[in-house]
């Protein structure tokens, strides 16, 4: 009920300031509309090991976004997404360990959508710029470096009220408060506690399926944001995430170039404490049970040409598990890769190597990027350190795009491919290698933007 009033008065507040601002005068230059679409369609399948299933899915996604500019002050902005499965048979559990797939059913979740096709609203708002000034208020998409909009299958959005502000020094100020979300994995809008357990939700402490599925008493998230240069060649962003009545995270990355120029070295520190009592009174229905938990990143680039090459380093602490959810985003750490999500961990250390080239020919656009990442996890059922009993692994990826000029030239294909190899003993328990490691996964994505 709550969500639906929230929705409508949105809408009120749309309709209200499109009133007004279609009364207000303006001149048909001071006029601009802009409309995008965009239509994808993606196969994906993981391999695993000997009599283990193997899980596959196909499907189509859509988006269309408009934005019209009014006047000088005043935007709206308004976005609707699709997404539709051609069956869901290879979603199936597998018989041996009753597991599920990871990657093919976070493109179609079954517990969370039914038939063969959905549709959501993720962005209806108003945007108001004074001078510096700009405030977002509505429904909208963000991309932050805990929180974004990570579009499939859906994407992320937020409901609540953004501000930023742009001093002349190029100087970065953000506020975000944030009141309902709409995970990737349902569409709908959320309270921020509900929004924690749309997906697999691990272990507990014990090593029982966690129980804090609709148990998370949250209602608010502030975000804050300042970025600012120091010097001519180094820059640092800070960002704090406070999750009412569950965690606060703190973050900071300086940035530095050097050399000619085309030399990086940048560093991410975050640190997360646990709020009143992690999410719910009782122990066994909060969302965390760590007092702490920390994460230190490190990243060396250079450029030439059209190539980049990155080394990268991650060290999560042993004090307590880092939570970052995966309903809301992609994670920042500087060792991710498509499929390597290590968040829930503590007592993590990993080190990549990434390698990416772009190029132009007369009729055609590639890209290619390919890296290789290794993940010292913690034993993979030592509960209190590993949520969803993630062993070591070795990971290799890569991927090949490809965009033609001309009259295709809003169309794109990639292909990407990978392979986890397990470096770890696990004894008998295949609960801890089905989607986890010894697989190979490939993801298919055919685009047209109009």
């Amino acid at each position: 009920m709550r969500t639906k009033a929230l929705r409508s008065a949105c809408c009120f507040i749309f309709l209200f300031f499109l009133q007004s601002a279609l009364l207000a005068q303006s001149t048909d230059e001071e006029k601009a509309s802009q409309h995008t679409a965009e239509l994808k369609t993606r196969y994906m399948r993981t391999g695993n090991r000997g009599d283990l299933k193997d899980f596959a899915i196909l499907v189509s996604h859509f988006k269309y976004e408009y934005k019209t500019k009014l006047n000088d002050w005043l935007s709206f902005g308004v976005q609707t997404n699709g997404l539709f499965n051609y069956g869901t048979n290879g979603l199936k559990a597998d018989g041996i360990t009753g597991s599920g797939s990871i990657y093919e059913g976070n493109l179609w979740n079954r517990r969370l959508m039914t038939g063969s096709a959905e549709l959501t609203l993720p962005q209806i708002y108003a945007e108001f710029n004074i001078k510096s000034h700009q405030i977002t208020v509505g429904q909208f998409l963000k991309n932050t470096p805990l929180i974004n909009a990570e579009p499939w299958p859906l994407p992320n959005a937020l409901q609540g009220l953004w501000y930023k502000y742009t001093t002349e020094r190029g100087a970065l100020f953000q506020l975000g408060t944030i009141f309902q979300m709409s995970s990737r994995f349902s569409g709908d809008f959320a309270d921020i506690g509900e929004s924690l357990s749309l997906i697999g939700v691990g272990v507990d402490a014990t090593g029982n399926p966690a129980q804090y599925r609709g148990n998370v008493e949250s209602d608010l998230i502030l975000m804050t944001n300042v970025n600012f240069r120091v010097g001519p060649r180094a820059t640092v962003d800070v960002w704090n995430y406070f999750v009412e009545n569950v965690t606060n995270t703190f973050m900071v990355e300086p940035s530095l170039t050097f050399g000619d120029g085309s030399w990086t070295a940048k560093a991410m520190l975050m640190y997360q404490s646990r709020v009143n009592n992690g999410g719910n009174e009782l122990t066994q229905l909060a969302y965390t049970f760590d007092e702490s938990a920390s994460y230190l990143g490190a990243r060396l680039e250079k450029g030439w040409e059209n190539n980049k090459l990155q080394l990268n380093f991650t060290r999560i602490g042993d004090q307590g598990r880092f939570l970052l959810p995966r309903e809301w985003g992609k994670e920042p750490f500087y060792t991710f890769r498509r499929r390597t999500r290590i968040e829930g961990n503590s007592d993590v250390t990993a080190v990549m190597l990434n390698w990416e080239r772009s190029w132009d020919k007369e009729k055609s656009r590639y890209r290619l990027f390919t890296g290789m990442v290794q993940n010292w996890m913690p034993d993979a059922f030592d509960a209190p350190q590993n949520k969803r009993k993630l062993p070591s692994h070795l990971h290799w990826d890569a991927s090949f795009k490809y965009e033609p000029k001309g009259r295709l030239n809003n169309l794109s294909v990639e292909l990407y491919t990978a392979y986890r190899w397990l470096t770890d003993e696990i004894g008998t328990d295949l609960n801890a290698l089905i989607n986890r490691a010894d697989f190979w996964h490939i993801d298919f994505i055919v685009g047209y933007k109009f």
